[in-house]
């Protein structure tokens, strides 16, 4: 199935680099890695292993961070174990959420650009954002980005964890990365059209 939505994060974050094109804040947008958490709720014995595997995958897309704090996404799975009535294990459930975060620096930064505002402390993103505080816009919010269920066999929870990254790589990221490549081709026509 394709994603064809686009989060409303990533038409600010447009807006956002086109009114801060000379901006090194802004062009370090463009060219960080997606910062994704890892979330995992499941017995002790396979939580460990599903938290490997996914992280494990993650770290082989090269535009991807594996973070605790500050993310992009957060990929959050429960893992539940499938029984017969006679309690034999036959397989595993895992229920992944993918999360999009929405962060207000997203938001306020690009109106206030837009309306020529001078920002408190906007040089200082640390500073800006406990400004925010004083207004409760200093914590990001999260939206549901997807939901998946996968199933199978214990012996196919590796193969189960790469598919999920394969799609979350696909399905989410893919979409991002292209908007990042467009605005990165014409912020580099603008500075040369500048010189």
């Amino acid at each position: 199935m394709k994603n064809n939505k686009t989060p409303i994060w990533v038409l600010i974050v447009v807006i956002w680099i086109f009114s801060l094109s000379t901006n090194p804040f802004a062009q370090g947008l463009l060219e960080r890695s997606f910062r994704v958490k890892v979330v995992v709720s499941a017995e002790e014995k396979i939580s460990g292993k599903i938290e490997s595997y996914i992280k494990r995958e993650l770290r082989s897309l090269a535009d991807v961070t594996i973070v605790e704090e500050e993310t992009d996404y957060e990929i959050s799975v429960v893992a539940i174990e499938d029984k017969l009535e006679s309690g034999k294990i036959v397989g595993i459930t895992l229920s992944v959420v993918i999360l999009d975060c929405l962060d207000p620096l997203l938001y306020v930064i690009p109106i206030a650009k837009f309306f020529g505002w001078t920002l408190p402390g906007e040089t200082n993103m640390t500073g800006f954002r406990e400004k925010l505080g004083d207004f409760g816009l200093d914590r990001p919010s999260y939206i549901l980005d997807e939901h998946w269920l996968r199933t199978g066999s214990y012996r196919a929870l590796r193969s189960i964890c790469e598919g999920i990254v394969a799609d979350f790589d696909t399905e989410i990221l893919e979409g991002p990365r292209k908007l990042r490549q467009e605005v990165g081709e014409i912020l580099k026509t603008e500075q040369k059209e500048e010189k």
